[in-house]
């Protein structure tokens, strides 16, 4: 995430996103963020822009799986669009 984007946000949304942050090295903004908080993130981004959300956890439905569907999930990942 943008350090200027950071800097503008309340406190209070730096405190619940703080625990997710992903690495500079990674294209993601936000990781592991468990599955019942999707609506509440999803709230919350509206606020900071467009945002692309990931799921995941299990793949093994389908054989050569890359991606997981979202009842599968234990998590999901927030990359920037």
């Amino acid at each position: 995430m943008e350090k200027l984007a950071w800097f503008c946000l309340p406190n209070d949304l730096k405190a619940y996103f703080t625990p997710y942050i992903s690495p500079e090295d990674e294209s993601s903004a936000f990781k592991r963020i468990p599955i019942d908080q999707l609506e509440e993130t999803k709230r919350y981004l509206k606020l900071l822009g467009t945002f692309r959300i990931v799921y995941r956890g299990r793949r093994d439905r389908v054989p050569n799986q890359d991606w997981t569907y979202k009842r599968d999930a234990v998590a999901f990942t927030v990359y920037p669009k």
